[in-house]
């Protein structure tokens, strides 16, 4: 545990935060997940040694922002004594911009991908579908939501009628607990006030990497988002999607080149 935080890790060298994007469960314990995770890294590994965040298990009821931020703040000073690099991915994203606002202390560069200032539209609108639902007790509308929110709007509107249709069996596999629907909608709501503008201008040295084609997020989001943060760097890729742009070559080698040792100012 990083903190009260689960974790996984890969690599050797220094430490490299990653916050994953949300997941249904808490926790990283499925290595497929974890795989998964690491694809915006690739160029980093094994270089680094990087840590894959999670929600952890038991959230509040009245969870914020804030106190995501503080946690993950608390637990590097603990574990680390000091600033290390943060690269957050789509959800994972908005917690490190609110953690590097925040708490400057705990964040030395910053990598923010698939992500923005404040919730896109479309994110915003089927995240709020899934919480509500999980709120008001409809675990099989919930978990239905969540599975065609992964797809793209076109796909998205075929999927929605059949998914809807098994949304009990859905609901079983994915979200078989109570505490594990606790968890996921105490983080969207959450997630819903996230808002860069209204924090701390964030000091750390930034990189913003985003696909032209995202559906969650908009080339304009990402440029908005590298307004609030002085000095960030933008790469779009206009072909690439909000889980495609992670593994692509072009976004793995820009990452890696900005926290390069050289670049980041990192101890070698």
């Amino acid at each position: 545990m990083l903190g009260r935080i689960p974790y996984a890790a890969a690599g050797s060298g220094e430490p490299l935060i990653l916050l994953a994007g949300l997941s249904i469960r808490t926790g990283v314990a499925r290595d497929a997940a974890v795989h998964g995770s690491l694809a915006p890294v690739r160029g980093l590994l094994p270089r680094r040694r990087v840590l894959v965040t999670n929600r952890w298990p038991d959230m509040p009821a009245d969870l914020t922002m804030d106190e995501l931020a503080r946690v993950h703040a608390d637990a590097i000073r603990a574990a680390f004594g000091g600033p290390v690099d943060v690269l957050g991915v789509s959800t994972g994203g908005s917690i490190a911009q609110q953690l590097a606002a925040q708490h400057p202390d705990a964040v030395r560069n910053l990598v923010l991908v698939s992500t923005g200032h404040t919730l896109g539209e479309r994110a915003r609108r089927e995240q709020a579908e899934v919480a509500v639902a999980l709120r008001d007790g409809h675990a099989d509308e919930a978990a239905a939501a969540a599975l065609t929110a992964l797809a793209p709007d076109r796909l998205a509107e075929l999927l929605d009628r059949p998914v809807r249709m098994i949304g009990g069996a859905l609901s079983r596999l994915l979200l078989p607990t109570e505490q594990i629907r606790s968890d996921l909608e105490v983080t969207l709501f959450a997630e819903d006030d996230f808002d860069l503008s209204t924090l701390p201008a964030i000091r750390a040295r930034t990189l913003i990497v985003g696909g032209g084609r995202d559906d969650f997020y908009s080339p304009a989001d990402f440029r908005r988002t590298a307004e609030l943060i002085p000095g960030s760097v933008l790469r779009i890729l206009p072909r690439r999607g909000h889980v495609t742009v992670q593994s692509d070559p072009r976004a793995q080698a820009t990452i890696a080149g900005f926290l390069a040792p050289r670049a980041a100012g990192l101890r070698v």
